[in-house]
């Protein structure tokens, strides 16, 4: 099979598993989105079909960059968590001093805190923040 006929065949056969769509913006859209794009560190393209598809699945579009930087926190928190846990549950002098319940109660307020904030700023469109 010679080059030309393999990349025949593989076009076919991509164009049977995939679509392919053309959308047309204002200049003003597509210099808002581009500007959105460099702030994530991301294409246009593959930026506007990631926020197309989160709204078609209800989810909130989280860039990775504001993935990983989350991850990241709840990791941070859940290691203080569990450090203030092995405290509480090992010193009988820090279970004195200390509620313990209620600064794990406090600790898993701030991660859902984070979250509601991160979620929220997230649905904003990039022209309101």
């Amino acid at each position: 099979m010679s080059q030309a006929d393999y990349h025949k065949a593989y076009k076919r056969q991509y164009y049977k598993l995939n679509k392919s769509l053309s959308v047309t913006v204002s200049n003003d859209d597509y210099e808002t989105l581009k500007a959105r794009a460099d702030e994530l560190g991301m294409k246009p393209i593959p930026l506007l079909r990631d926020m197309a598809f989160s709204v078609l699945h209800d989810q909130a579009f989280v860039p990775e960059l504001v993935e990983t930087e989350l991850k990241e926190l709840r990791f941070l928190i859940l290691n203080i968590a569990n450090n203030v846990n092995q405290m509480a549950h090992y010193s009988n002098s820090v279970r004195g001093m200390i509620d313990d319940k209620g600064l794990l109660r406090e600790l898993r307020r701030l991660e859902e805190s984070i979250s509601d904030y991160t979620q929220g700023r997230l649905r904003k469109a990039p022209h309101d923040h």
